[in-house]
């Protein structure tokens, strides 16, 4: 529900923003959205193993980074630098709250990974360095967050300090 919300509201604003020129890449991103909301279609064949909630959290992982394309081509450019900061210090934020996580491992967490995981020894549940999201999330939106770093003004320190930070919950 949450995604089919965030897509209406995304819907809204870019189709309330001055329109940029179409690129090749809005057609194919365009495209690719289309083939991927199309999937319901063989979704609905008879016998179908997947329940509707598998679904639609793979449609979801599809559908959400195409909307958040088309919104970051209604942004203005002035607007961007603030954008990626926030974006940098929500990472930043999870890695710091997820690294003690994972090293002093307080019971509401660890029920948490169990639950969420199915796992109950130590080694599974704690073999990578996992957060609220989990490790894939995690790797994936730190190595992002080291990418947007160079397009950041920031003192060097500070910009060698996080890129650490955001590599440590990669590994």
């Amino acid at each position: 529900l949450g995604t089919f919300l965030l897509a209406a509201r995304v819907f809204v604003e870019v189709l309330s923003r001055p329109k940029p020129a179409v690129s090749p890449l809005d057609l194919a991103v365009t495209a690719y959205l289309a083939v991927s909301l199309l999937s319901l279609v063989q979704f609905a064949w008879p016998d179908n193993p997947a329940s509707p909630r598998a679904y639609l959290y793979g449609l979801s992982l599809q559908v959400v980074p195409m909307l958040l394309y088309f919104a970051g081509r209604s942004v203005d450019a002035a607007s961007v630098p603030r954008i990626l900061a926030v974006l940098v210090a929500a990472q930043a934020f999870c890695a710091l709250i997820g690294i003690p996580l994972f090293f002093l491992r307080p019971d509401f967490y660890t029920n948490y990974l169990v639950d969420r995981l199915g796992y109950t020894a130590d080694w599974q549940t704690y073999a990578r360095l996992q957060s609220y999201m989990g490790s894939t999330a995690t790797g994936i939106l730190s190595a992002v967050a080291i990418v947007l770093l160079v397009n950041l003004r920031m003192p060097m320190l500070l910009r060698y300090g996080l890129a650490l930070l955001f590599m440590l919950t990669i590994f």
